[in-house]
Parts: structure tokens; C-alpha cells; sequence
């Protein structure tokens, strides 16, 4: 019995040590234990082909890097592909509303969401939403909002002008916590320019929101890059080449990285821009959410998806019907800023003769001094904006449609998402801070066929916006003369 005693605490240290010593060959045999990222390699080393090629005898570039557990990849590409197919390729045609789980065959339905106010977004998002100019989503943010919400995998391809980054960014900002002074949700762009519209496009949704959403792109000041990411921010958008800079430095952090957005992902993973984003993915956490959002998806493209995502929500939106055919396009030359008004009063009577008008201007304290300054000019308008809550809104656009009003004022709200047949003139007072929004905001007149006039009031200095928007749509605004009768030119 005193030899039994004397050996429990010997035979109780080598059970430790045996624990340990199987726990350590777990670590060295299971792949990816205890290295961070969701990479082979080091934070910040630079991995090419080659090295990824000699990785676990892989033939494909993202193959052998990903470690993401249960949830990752069984069986190779064929096992994603197969799972791919069995997701909804949902198009305008696609009947996949909510509560409809399978369609014929077997496969899945994506959920559409026809209301902002019901995708169970953060109250302060919704109020940015409307503030910014959404009333109702595209389809392509009907259907990919609340899969980014729930933190799936997505795959979104959809023609320019369907609303891919408004889907994008307000998913984005529904998944940051911002209690937490720290990056949550990176998107990436291909060119700085579009990195910039994406930022500026963020902030103004995200204005109700006490959040910061930081700018990393190439062209910008590397130091003021570095204090903005150390003092945190939960919100980046940048360029690849910036973006990796900032990682490497250690001024930007992925620890706390929920959701990472490739913007035109079918150019950041072409073979240009592929190399940049294995070294971004070095650092990202395993379970990190990825989405991309593209207008095209090239079959070599399909094969970086089948490694990079997860079970991926894929969805594919026709191009909208919104075009510039039947829409004659006007422009009016004027010196100064102030000018707009003096020629607004002169062309008011004919704006609501026989027809109706929607009148865009830039913000909604624009919209308020508008209305005031035509009311005091005993011109009657009604006017909408973000600020209004949703049953305002409502009773406005029905007087509207109804046609107990002729003029209507608006910020972009009606830019998207509203179709009031009898709207025959839009009149773009302030022109549209994208090229996107003017296709929107055009598109209200002249609907369904019908013929529709677009009147561009232009100041010295839009003159190169102007030029901008002719040459991206490939049309051509023509004078509007001098003693016009607008009802005549919708006839003929």
C-alpha cells in the first residue's frame, strides 16, 4: 500500500506529460493549427504561386491555404461545385419570395425583401438608407442584403447601375458593432477613384451611425493613412497595394475582421490583381466572411470561387429595364449658382402644365430651402425627403401619383425604386453626385414606353461633370431652347 501511494503522484505526472505530448503531435500534424490567418505562412510574407503550389501537393492557388474547420472545404472543388449548383441563380424571372424554400428540383430560394424596414436593419442604418436616397431596394439588394447580414458567403453578380454598392455597404454596416474601436469590415476596390465614390457612398448612409469609415488607397498620405488605422476605425475601403502596406506595417489589424467585400471582383482576382490578395488573405481570420460582387463572373474566376468561399449564397440579377431610350435630354447653361432659381420660377408654369415634374436637388436642406423659397413665390410644390418618416413619404407620393400635385422636389429618394407613370419631365436641379444615380434619377420620366424630357440645369462648373455623364452613357444633351413649350416636346 506505501508503494502504491508513493507511485499515484509519478504515474499522475507522466499522464500530464502524455497529454501534453499527444496535444503537441496534433499541433504539428493537423494542418493550419495554431497558425494565424487563413493562409500558409507568416502575417505579412509574400507567398507566390510557387510556394502555394508546393503546399500540400495542391494544384490550385487557394486549395491548400484555406483553414476553416467544419465549415470548410470536403473534398475539393468538386464537393463546392456541386454545392454551387444546388444554389438559386435567381434573375428578375426568379419567383423565390419570402417563405418560399425550395424551387422545382430541389434547390434553394434566395429570400427577396422588398422593404428596408423589414430586413431587420439597425434603426440608425434605416434612417441613412432613406436619408441618402433609397426608398425601396433594387432587386439585387432584395436579395443579397440579409445573406450578408446573417454573415454568409455571397457571390452577386449584377450589370453596373442595379445598386450592387448600396447592397453591399449597407450589409457591411449592419454587421459592424461600433462599440468596438476596431476593424470589423474591409472592401476592396481596384482603382483608387472607385474606392473613394465607395467611401463617400458609405459615409453618408452610416451619418446616423457612430462609426468611422477610413479611406486606405494609393495617392492618399501614407502617414495620415497610418494614424487614422492606429487610433481604429471599423470601416475600411481601399486599394490592394495600400491595403497590404498597412498590414504589413501593423497599423492596420485583422483580429477583430468580420466581413471581408471584393468590389468588380472579376478584375481583383484577374491575374493583375490575384497575387495582391493572397497576401491580404494571409492575414485574415479563418472564419472570416467574404463577398463578392461583380457584373461578370469568366470561368477562371469560377475556380478561385470554388477555393476562396464557403458554401457561398450565389445570386444573379438581370440587367434593370432602365434605360435612356424615349428620354430627350436638355441642358441650360448658366453662370452662376443663383441663376438656377431665377430660371426655375421662368420655366414653373409650364413644368406642371398638363404633365408632372420631379424636381432633384442634392441634399435635403436643399430640398427645404427650395420649397420655401418656390412658396413664398405662391408656385405650389410638394416636396419629400429622408428625414420624413415612412407613412410621410407614403401620403406624399400618393397625392403625388394621384395628381393632387404637379411638382414634387426631392433629393435622390426617388432616384430608385419608385415608378410614377404620369411623370413626364425630370428636372435635375442639382446634378447627381454619380453617374449611377443620373440613369435613376432620369429613368422616372418617361416610363414604360412613354416619352419623358430630362432638363439638366448646368453652371460653369458642371460643364465637366456634364461631359462626364454624356460620354459614360454615350448620349448627347442638347440646348434647351429659349422659348420652349416642354408640354410639346414629350409629344412629339
Amino acid at each position: 500500500a506505501v508503494m502504491m501511494s508513493a507511485m499515484r503522484p509519478t504515474q499522475a505526472r507522466w499522464g500530464r506529460a502524455a497529454l501534453i505530448f499527444s496535444i503537441l503531435c496534433m499541433a504539428l500534424w493537423i494542418p493550419g493549427l495554431g497558425k494565424p490567418g487563413r493562409f500558409v505562412g507568416d502575417p505579412g510574407e509574400r507567398v507566390d504561386s510557387a510556394q502555394f503550389e508546393r503546399a500540400e501537393g495542391a494544384t490550385r492557388p487557394f486549395r491548400y491555404c484555406l483553414r476553416r474547420g467544419a465549415r470548410g472545404l470536403r473534398g475539393g472543388a468538386e464537393k463546392v461545385s456541386e454545392a454551387m449548383e444546388n444554389l438559386v441563380i435567381g434573375g428578375q424571372e426568379d419567383a423565390g419570395r419570402v417563405g418560399e424554400k425550395e424551387a422545382p428540383g430541389g434547390k434553394k430560394k434566395v429570400k427577396r425583401f422588398e422593404d428596408f424596414e423589414k430586413m431587420g436593419l439597425k434603426e440608425e442604418l434605416v434612417r441613412g438608407v432613406f436619408d441618402y436616397g433609397f426608398v425601396k431596394p433594387s432587386l439585387i439588394q432584395q436579395k443579397s442584403i440579409v445573406p450578408l447580414c446573417q454573415g454568409s458567403d455571397i457571390i452577386a453578380q449584377s450589370q453596373s447601375g442595379t445598386g450592387k454598392t448600396g447592397a453591399f455597404v449597407i450589409g457591411a454596416l449592419n454587421r459592424v458593432n461600433a462599440s468596438r474601436r476596431a476593424t470589423q469590415a474591409l472592401i476592396l476596390s481596384p482603382t483608387q477613384h472607385l474606392a473613394q465614390q465607395t467611401q463617400k457612398v458609405m459615409k453618408c448612409i452610416a451619418q446616423f451611425m457612430d462609426l468611422t469609415v477610413h479611406l486606405s488607397a494609393g495617392g492618399g498620405n501614407v502617414r495620415d493613412d497610418m494614424e487614422a488605422l492606429r487610433s481604429g476605425v471599423e470601416v475600411v475601403v481601399g486599394t490592394p497595394g495600400r491595403v497590404i502596406d498597412m498590414l504589413k506595417r501593423g497599423c492596420m489589424r485583422a483580429d477583430d475582421m468580420k466581413l471581408v467585400i471584393l468590389d468588380e471582383a472579376d478584375e481583383m482576382l484577374s491575374k493583375g490583381f490575384r497575387e495582391h490578395m493572397y497576401q491580404v488573405f494571409q492575414f485574415l481570420p479563418q472564419d472570416v466572411q467574404v463577398a463578392l460582387f461583380s457584373a461578370t463572373v469568366p470561368d477562371e474566376l469560377k475556380q478561385v470561387i470554388n477555393e476562396l468561399l464557403r458554401n457561398p449564397v450565389q445570386i444573379r440579377v438581370k440587367q434593370e429595364s432602365l434605360t435612356l431610350a424615349g428620354i430627350r435630354q436638355f441642358f441650360v447653361p448658366l453662370k452662376r449658382e443663383p441663376d438656377k432659381f431665377d430660371t426655375l420660377c421662368d420655366l414653373h408654369d409650364q413644368l406642371g402644365a398638363g404633365c408632372q415634374t420631379i424636381i432633384f436637388v442634392k441634399s435635403r436642406k436643399s430640398v427645404d430651402w427650395l420649397t420655401e423659397s418656390l412658396a413664398k413665390q405662391e408656385y405650389p410644390v410638394s416636396s419629400i425627403h429622408g428625414e420624413m418618416t415612412p407613412r410621410e413619404r407614403e401620403r406624399i407620393i400618393t397625392k403625388f401619383r394621384k395628381g393632387e400635385t404637379r411638382v414634387l422636389i426631392s433629393s435622390d429618394l426617388l432616384a430608385r425604386g419608385i415608378d410614377v407613370q404620369t411623370v413626364t419631365t425630370v428636372l435635375n436641379y442639382d446634378l447627381p453626385r454619380d453617374m449611377e444615380n443620373y440613369l435613376h434619377r432620369v429613368g422616372r420620366c418617361g416610363r414604360f414606353g412613354r416619352k419623358g424630357v430630362a432638363i439638366n440645369f448646368v453652371t460653369e462648373r458642371d460643364f465637366g461633370l456634364m461631359e462626364d455623364i454624356e460620354k459614360y452613357y454615350k448620349t448627347k444633351f442638347d440646348k434647351l431652347p429659349f422659348d420652349v413649350n416642354i408640354a410639346s416636346l414629350v409629344k412629339d
